[in-house]
């Protein structure tokens, strides 16, 4: 059985919590938040809680961690548990640079421990059912793909590190964008960036809240994103794809349109209930925990692996710095 600590006890952490607390091959043996007052689910973990991460590693035998601590300290803790040899489930990103992401993966792959990302998209029924279209070539030649973002962030959201690009890394593109950013470049690959503009419009952060981008994808394949988080909307992540043969728009998990010759549409992803955590919470989160527990007792790597997410990683931060 897996010894798993948990670092960092917010709201992404709930998620971890409600599906590692009844995996039979996982006994959580520590948290760890440097806030006394906890949410109630983590108190009644009935485990040690610290308050500094580095005092549980020291304490406590550990497996596995989840790490889902503010952006900036995603980096260090990643070195010191892979110094410790424990495997890392991290929620997105790995870091708030790419040299970090990078020595991040680097250094999990020297010490020979798993280290999986929170990019759950990747588990959608519809991102696979749209990876074997472009695959088969039933899309035909692929005229453009565009990415339109429209999340409601309001001020309360951008409080402490959040607002703070030296602490969150980013706004917009990289907070609500990856998620969606991870599975195009998973399906398309790495693009080039054209050009790209990124804005500021409220005087309280330095992150951006809006941002447009020109890509062109493997194949001379255009792309185009656009993203604002002063929307009305609480989340619209559409994704277009426009081919000679057939045409796609997803919506997060769902399918908006599917005008693929016979190709049935995906199923939609399972609606749960999960009232612990906001309603725009999407799914496939367990997919991924257990994917990485598999990946440590059956020694393989992890399908969402650190590695995997540097080519998102590296469009996101080359879209940040083609706009200076």
């Amino acid at each position: 059985m897996l010894r798993y600590g948990i670092i960092g006890c917010g709201v992404a952490a709930k998620v971890h919590l409600h599906y590692l607390k009844t995996n039979p091959a996982v006994k959580i043996v520590a948290l760890c938040d440097p806030t006394p007052n906890i949410p109630k689910e983590f108190q009644d973990a009935g485990v040690p809680v610290y308050q500094d991460y580095r005092e549980m590693l020291e304490k406590e035998k550990i497996d596995a961690v989840t790490i889902a601590s503010p952006h900036y300290l995603h980096y260090q803790q990643i070195l010191d548990c892979a110094e410790k040899g424990i495997h890392i489930l991290c929620e997105k990103p790995l870091a708030i640079n790419l040299p970090e992401a990078a020595a991040a993966v680097a250094k999990c792959k020297k010490a020979g421990v798993k280290l999986a990302v929170m990019l759950q998209r990747r588990f959608f029924h519809n991102t696979t059912a749209l990876k074997k279209i472009i695959e088969s070539k039933d899309l035909g030649d692929i005229a453009g793909i565009h990415y339109d973002l429209n999340v409601n962030k309001t001020k309360d959201y951008y409080q402490g590190w959040r607002g703070k690009k030296e602490l969150a890394g980013g706004g917009v593109l990289l907070c609500q964008g990856l998620h969606d950013l991870d599975r195009i470049v998973h399906c398309f690959g790495t693009p080039t960036i054209m050009s790209s503009m990124i804005k500021t419009t409220r005087n309280y952060i330095d992150v951006e809240d809006e941002a447009q981008a020109v890509l062109q994808f493997p194949g001379n394949i255009p792309g185009y994103i656009t993203a604002s988080a002063n929307s009305p909307m609480v989340w619209s992540g559409k994704i277009s794809i426009k081919g000679s043969k057939s045409s796609v728009v997803l919506d997060s998990e769902k399918v908006l349109e599917w005008n693929v010759p016979g190709v049935p549409t995906p199923l939609a992803d399972e609606k749960i209930n999960r009232d612990f955590v906001p309603a725009y919470y999407d799914h496939c989160h367990e997919e991924v925990i257990e994917d990485f527990i598999q990946s440590i007792l059956e020694n393989k790597e992890p399908i969402i692996s650190g590695e995997s997410t540097l080519p998102a990683l590296q469009t996101l931060f080359e879209i940040y710095e083609r706009s200076k």
